[in-house]
């Protein structure tokens, strides 16, 4: 069962929402994956790696910037963490904006993004990608959600359902 929401509030509707998209695509056969997860934590440890590096370097070098030995590992693991910065960033922001289930059935791959218009409309953006051919849908948020707050799981589940099975008829 769902958790009572603030309907005055966007965020939470559409978090409400997001929360609920994992069992409905496994409903359909979908096993989710976590790929774009593994990436960021592995991008994000090796950041933090290299922080550890240059804190080791201050230590053992105490700081010393006479040392050229010290200036160039410290230039070395600054680039480094630079780069691993970077690429979180990149991540973050053109691979997996936005994308709150991943998921494979077979040969097919599953991406489905979300987002709102903005704070005060209260319109859920779907996006959903099956092996590269993409969909957009606009679910308004009085059609998933009760008066009193409480998710519609059926309505919501018929509606994303449906968004997929009009893609996966064009596979």
């Amino acid at each position: 069962m769902s958790k009572q929401v603030n309907l005055n509030s966007v965020v939470q509707l559409r978090n409400e929402c997001d929360e609920h998209l994992s069992p409905v695509f496994t409903k359909l056969g979908y096993k989710e994956t976590f790929t774009l997860t593994d990436l960021k934590l592995t991008v994000g440890y090796l950041s933090v790696l290299a922080a550890g590096l240059l804190f080791q370097l201050d230590k053992k070098y105490k700081n010393d910037f006479n040392n050229k030995e010290y200036v160039f590992y410290t230039t070395i693991v600054v680039a480094i963490g630079a780069g691993f910065h970077l690429a979180f960033l990149f991540v973050n922001t053109f691979v997996s904006k936005n994308v709150k289930f991943q998921g494979i059935k077979g040969k097919k791959k599953l991406n489905v993004s979300t987002v709102t218009k903005s704070k005060t409309d209260p319109s859920y953006l779907v996006t959903v990608e099956l092996n590269g051919k993409k969909v957009d849908e606009v679910v308004p948020f009085n059609t998933v959600f009760n008066s009193n707050g409480y998710l519609e799981y059926a309505e919501l589940e018929t509606k994303l359902q449906s968004i997929v099975k009009k893609l996966e008829k064009k596979a």
